[in-house]
């Protein structure tokens, strides 16, 4: 195999960068964990159960994946950053970020649910979450980061906006970019608004324009997250006719074949017709329709905002597809020998100001290159 300079950068990242990581975790599960020498065997040789010892003198035994290493790290951390931690049973921890509210965790890792909690809970809490309990979520006026954790252990997790999502059809990541760094609330969605969601994923972002007053044309290709979608809408049903979901792919019309790994990437939003990656496991041949057929056979006069994260699709937009839309919101994913420029002149062409953001924590160098560059769009069209 031959690599051109760009690949050999991406592999002296990544290395240098898995160096760093396993630095940060040795230091992390140092500070928690008597028995860390062993905890790091454990994952080296791919134990299915770990028995953490902690310097507080509490022992727990967490089941786990083989390969996810990841949230029990994260576990640790969490409770390296809590004021107040304690053992329940043999299968649950609680710990308090605050002093005032209590999380509570199940131990066993191999489930989806608790894994989402793990990941929620560490990963909210960096990006500046707020979480509560059912005892406490009266105590202070909610902040549109607030979160809060319903059940013990919790099940199911409630926004600031008053939406509900089972734990089990969560997409941590994108849960978080809508509901605590908030990056959709950059427009008014007031009622009658049209907006079209483009890769919907599991419904977040469907819901959070319906909660507004928006009725929501939502395309989601990809089944799992299709269905886990229907389910979260179904725990929203006031919100159910303000929502046509629809199970296609936007980019143009014909038949197109989503590459993703299906195990690993549980809920991923990550799939994508046009960035084609070595590793995907999966595919599934779905519907796709361009944005000039779907106003056609919807029936949609107007686009108050079409919202769009499509990883490579979104490099298919042209002048016809964008004259009915008032408003834009593109993650953008720039791979192959697109360029940022390409779908800027588009949007410039279409009669639309623009702003761009950076909205990835860093940005990373990936061997595949799917993500060499990758942030928000926000545009607007000139009166």
């Amino acid at each position: 195999m031959k690599y051109n300079q760009s690949s050999i950068k991406a592999i002296v990242y990544d290395n240098l960068h898995a160096i760093e990581r396993l630095a940060y975790d040795i230091i992390e599960v140092k500070s928690v964990v008597k028995n860390w020498h062993s905890v790091l065997l454990s994952f080296l040789y791919n134990k299915s159960t770990i028995l953490l010892h902690l310097k507080s003198g509490i022992s727990i035994e967490i089941k786990c994946p083989c390969h996810d290493k990841e949230t029990i790290y994260k576990f640790i951390r969490l409770i390296h950053k809590s004021l107040k931690s304690r053992k329940i049973s043999r299968n649950r921890f609680a710990i308090s970020l605050d002093g005032t509210n209590t999380i509570v965790f199940d131990l066993d890792f191999t489930k989806i649910e608790n894994i989402n909690l793990v990941r929620l809970v560490y990963d909210g809490y960096i990006a500046g979450a707020d979480f509560k309990d059912e005892q406490h979520r009266y105590n202070v006026s909610k902040r549109k980061s607030s979160l809060i954790l319903l059940g013990t252990p919790p099940k199911l997790v409630e926004t600031s906006d008053g939406l509900v999502f089972p734990l089990k059809h969560t997409n941590v990541g994108i849960f978080i970019e809508t509901f605590v760094r908030r990056i959709h609330d950059f427009y008014d969605y007031t009622t009658d608004k049209v907006v079209v969601d483009i890769g919907a994923n599991i419904g977040d972002t469907a819901l959070l324009f319906a909660k507004k007053g928006a009725m929501v044309y939502a395309f989601e290709p990809i089944k799992e997250n299709f269905k886990a979608m229907l389910n979260n809408i179904n725990m929203n049903k006031k919100l159910k006719k303000r929502i046509k979901p629809i199970y296609a792919a936007v980019g143009e019309d014909g038949n197109k074949i989503f590459y993703f790994n299906h195990g690993v990437e549980y809920l991923g939003g990550g799939a994508s017709a046009y960035v084609y990656y070595s590793s995907a496991k999966t595919k599934e041949m779905v519907k796709s329709y361009s944005l000039f057929t779907i106003c056609k056979k919807f029936n949609i006069k107007k686009v108050d905002l079409l919202k769009m994260d499509a990883k490579g699709a979104e490099f298919l937009l042209t002048r016809r597809d964008l004259e009915r839309v008032k408003k834009l919101e593109i993650e953008y994913t720039v791979f192959g020998e697109h360029k940022l420029q390409e779908l800027i002149d588009v949007i410039k062409s279409a009669g639309f100001s623009y702003c761009i953001f950076n909205h990835s924590y860093s940005e990373p160098i990936m061997i595949n290159q799917m993500w060499t560059r990758h942030g928000m769009i926000y545009a607007a069209r000139e009166k």
